[in-house]
């Protein structure tokens, strides 16, 4: 059967296709109209020349920026001991280069040299301080040499910087290597440190040195006990001169009760930082920070007040927890 399209229908198919076609060119008009006033808008911006930002401070650019309408963005941050930190090292678009006002310009910031903890090089051969170094971002320094009591030939004295400085990456270390024993008729400073004043008293007066003692009452080591000393260990002593030390007091001795601390660290380690917190009627403190070769024993003596407990961490990590009874 023919379809029969009535005079009303054909009106109608032709109403719904003015409308769908009004509402077409509508369409069109609004974006060509929206179009125009968009570039119409941009164009009347400023067309200005892009500063140079190198080097500066992050506010200081912004002083810059903000009388040209334009704004920053830090769009990311990278070691560059060229520059202080907080500083710009790079900027898109490059100076010189035109833009409209409102443009944000992006930058990366400094955050200046890498920073790297020295290691402890101490009682380690010479290859072996060049392979830590490498390993860490630093460089062999100056090498010089040294008699020692203390460090067997051709391992490690001392170092500059010291063990735990903060340095930049690339940074310097300054080694001195050890000669051995020293030769006749030298006299080197021995190691009294945790040692009692006694022994170094008695070494003193063997070889005709004066001695200057002082007392620090804060610690928690038994009376006697060598905190410091000057001149330090492997220095040179001349005949008559005088040595110093800051030893142990006592506070309300007749309260305190006396310990000996033995801790030892395992073969199987590597050179571990060892930190040792004493907690007692006077509150928890430290009392001993150091590092140190697997293997090495440390002895201390203690005293504390009522009943005590240790702690021991190695790395930052704790490895025992320890009661005074």
């Amino acid at each position: 059967m023919k379809r029969i399209i009535t005079k009303w229908q054909l009106l109608l198919g032709m109403h719904h296709f003015g409308a769908y076609l009004a509402l077409f060119i509508l369409a069109g008009v609004t974006i060509f109209l929206f179009t125009q006033l968009m570039q119409t808008i941009i164009h009347q911006k400023k067309v200005v020349a892009v500063p140079n930002l190198i080097g500066k401070p992050i506010e200081e650019a912004l002083e810059i920026l903000a009388p040209m309408k334009l704004g920053l963005q830090k769009i990311n941050e990278r070691y560059d001991k060229k520059f202080a930190p907080g500083t710009i090292i790079q900027q898109l678009p490059s100076a010189g280069l035109t833009v409209r006002e409102g443009k944000n310009i992006r930058v990366i910031l400094s955050r200046g040299g890498e920073i790297i903890f020295a290691p402890n090089l101490s009682n380690q051969s010479l290859r072996s301080a060049e392979v830590t170094l490498r390993r860490v971002g630093l460089a062999l320094g100056e090498i010089s040499q040294s008699y020692s009591i203390t460090v067997e030939k051709g391992k490690i004295i001392r170092q500059s910087p010291l063990a735990g400085t903060a340095v930049g990456k690339e940074s310097l270390v300054n080694l001195v290597l050890s000669l051995g024993s020293p030769p006749a008729g030298m006299l080197l400073m021995p190691d009294f440190l945790n040692k009692d004043i006694s022994e170094a008293e008695h070494w003193a007066e063997e070889n005709s040195l004066k001695i200057k003692q002082d007392e620090d009452i804060s610690s928690t080591l038994s009376k006697g006990t060598i905190l410091k000393q000057i001149p330090s260990p492997d220095t040179v002593i001349n005949k008559g001169s005088e040595i110093k030390f800051v030893v142990s007091g006592q506070i309300k001795e007749v309260l305190k009760k006396l310990y000996w601390l033995h801790y030892e660290i395992s073969q199987a380690d590597e050179e571990k930082n060892i930190r040792i917190f004493l907690e007692d009627n006077n509150g928890e403190r430290k009392i001993y920070e150091k590092r140190h070769s697997p293997g090495t024993k440390i002895d201390l003596p203690l005293a504390v007040e009522g009943n005590a407990k240790i702690k021991i961490f190695s790395d930052d990590i704790l490895v025992e927890e320890r009661l005074l009874e």
